[in-house]
């Protein structure tokens, strides 16, 4: 019986790190017996499968030229369709972009995948909704100006479940920062991680305080007419380093609104799968007062604990003495 391990995330969960092992292994997996189908590191394109409408689209497709995105979506699945037709009776897909609960989108997909695979089973991590807004606001600020308040803020993975749960075998895993998400997936499919090797550490890191700070100012100044648009100059911020100042720790009163937001969500998470991120989360009695965004938009020292000011400054010093360099270097 043919089978497929479809991985749809969460988003920072680790799955672009479980993309790129697969990817670099997969002569490994065949020996194992698996299979990486298609030519491409992730299956983000696998969402056309869904047949969404293009208000739908994720960000990262609509502004694409539309020619080279089609010819790039026929690429893949012929590609990918070539794979699934080996001999390898378990097979394995990764993209996020399917972290979705729209039940039509979700049924074209299976669909389409059932005309290859006899079971398919799915798999979502899970993070804790404050560490998931924690980590998620970091990757906003890569592309845009503000940052989402956190009254405003929802971590739709209830509905994601339910809705895969309904047309599919569903395992859902709960993210454990510092452990390695593939290793744990690898145990869930039967895989052998030991037999993997381990890649380069992805580029994709988090931010720091001072990178976050530098950047909204810059996008700030120069791109409000460029918001939620990943600017490629900007990239070499997160490669400047920055050791010397702090790790981005979201305000206490941050903590406490994402959790009231999420907790009959957690309270189902417990009650449907045991994972209990309720325990990790402060008092709700602990909050008097709360502030909020008529403009639905946030700064970074609005959300997060402000550091010394001296080590902000001190960074914003240090990239431009960088740059600075790299420019007379290269006259």
């Amino acid at each position: 019986m043919s089978k497929l391990h479809l991985h749809i995330g969460s988003y920072k969960t680790g799955t672009t790190s479980i993309q790129k092992t697969f990817f670099v292994n997969k002569e490994a997996l065949n020996e194992q017996g698996f299979v990486y189908p298609g030519n491409t590191q992730n299956d983000h394109l696998l969402y056309f499968a869904t047949k969404a409408n293009q208000e739908n689209w994720p960000r990262q497709f609509k502004s694409l030229n539309g020619k080279r995105l089609q010819e790039a979506i026929a690429k893949y699945f012929s590609s990918l369709e070539n794979g699934f037709t080996s001999n390898s009776k378990q097979q394995l897909i990764s993209t996020e972009y399917l972290f979705i609960h729209n039940s039509t989108y979700i049924e074209n997909v299976i669909s389409f995948l059932s005309d290859y695979f006899q079971e398919i089973k799915v798999y979502l991590f899970i993070r804790s909704p404050e560490e998931y807004y924690r980590s998620f606001q970091q990757q906003k600020i890569k592309a845009r100006s503000y940052l989402t308040p956190p009254d405003l803020f929802k971590y739709e993975f209830k509905k994601v479940a339910k809705a895969w749960n309904e047309v599919a075998e569903l395992e859902v895993i709960p993210y454990q920062s510092g452990i390695n998400s593939c290793e744990i997936l690898c145990e869930e499919i039967g895989l052998n991680f030991e037999k993997l090797s381990t890649p380069d550490k992805n580029s994709n890191t988090s931010l720091s305080i001072g990178q976050m700070y530098l950047l909204e100012k810059i996008q700030h100044h120069f791109y409000q007419d460029y918001e939620d648009r990943f600017k490629n100059q900007l990239g070499i911020v997160s490669h400047i380093d920055d050791s010397f100042t702090h790790k981005p720790q979201i305000q206490d009163w941050v903590k406490i609104v994402v959790y009231n937001n999420h907790r009959g969500d957690l309270e189902w998470l417990k009650e449907e799968y045991g994972i209990d991120f309720l325990q990790d989360y402060p008092r709700t009695d602990e909050l008097s007062d709360f502030t909020t965004f008529e403009n639905g938009k946030a700064s970074v020292r609005d959300i997060y604990k402000v550091p010394s000011e001296e080590t902000v400054e001190k960074y914003e010093a240090m990239v431009i003495d960088t740059l600075l360099k790299k420019l007379v270097q290269s006259n």
